[in-house]
C-alpha cells in the first residue's frame, strides 16, 4: 500500500497527497486525499501528511471489510496519477 503525490502537475500552486481505499475483495474503490497550496505542503512535511492520509484510507478500507494479510510499509508511488 502506498500513496501518490501530485507535485503541481494538474494545477500550478496546488499539491495533493492521496491513498487508495479498498473494499472487502481488495479492489480499489475510492481514495482519501488532501489538497492544499504548494507552500503549505512543503516537501519536508509530505511524509508526515502522507502517513495521516494512509491511516485514514486504511481506516475506511477496514470499515469496508478489507483485511491486509501482511503489514506493508507506507511508500510513495511514482508517476502521474499512480497509486499503489
Amino acid at each position: 500500500m502506498g500513496y501518490a503525490v501530485d507535485h503541481e502537475e494538474m494545477e500550478e500552486g496546488l499539491k495533493c497527497v492521496a491513498a487508495p481505499v479498498r473494499n472487502l475483495s481488495g479492489v480499489v474503490v475510492a481514495s482519501v486525499g488532501i489538497l492544499g497550496p504548494a507552500f503549505r505542503l512543503a516537501e519536508k512535511k509530505l511524509a508526515g501528511i502522507a502517513t495521516g492520509v494512509v491511516h485514514a484510507a486504511d481506516a475506511v478500507s477496514a470499515e469496508l471489510g478489507f483485511q491486509r494479510s501482511t503489514p506493508e510499509p507506507v511508500g510513495r508511488s511514482r508517476g502521474r496519477g499512480a497509486m499503489a
